[in-house]
């Protein structure tokens, strides 16, 4: 089920249907499901496996999860924090945004 960004009012919602990110920490490995909903390859690439001297980075032949592997278990853990840091940084600015103008009530003429 899609999850609700906003309630607009008691009958109107604006849906975010993007699907939940899923990620957890497998021995030296972080694994990301829906990963693309919040980045691209090259985002995460620079944001996560470089910065933190990752090992490699392989994309499930669906593209819809993403292993990055690392030398020790902490550090997939810290990419655990970052990752779960940075979909919450999304969450926020998604309900700081103002309703698309589809979304808005029209006032009646």
């Amino acid at each position: 089920l899609p999850s609700i960004a906003r309630m607009l009012g008691e009958d109107r919602a604006v849906v975010d249907d993007s699907p939940p990110i899923k990620a957890e920490v497998v021995g030296c490995s972080l694994i990301v499901t829906h990963w693309s909903t919040l980045w691209s390859h090259f985002q995460l690439k620079g944001s996560l496996l470089d910065p933190l001297n990752g090992v490699s980075m392989r994309v499930s032949p669906d593209g819809d999860s993403v292993e990055l592997e690392f030398r020790h278990e902490e550090t997939a853990k810290r990419a655990y924090r970052i990752c779960r840091m940075a979909e919450k940084e999304r969450e926020t600015s998604q309900q700081a945004q103002p309703p698309p103008p589809s979304a808005t009530p029209t006032p009646p003429h």
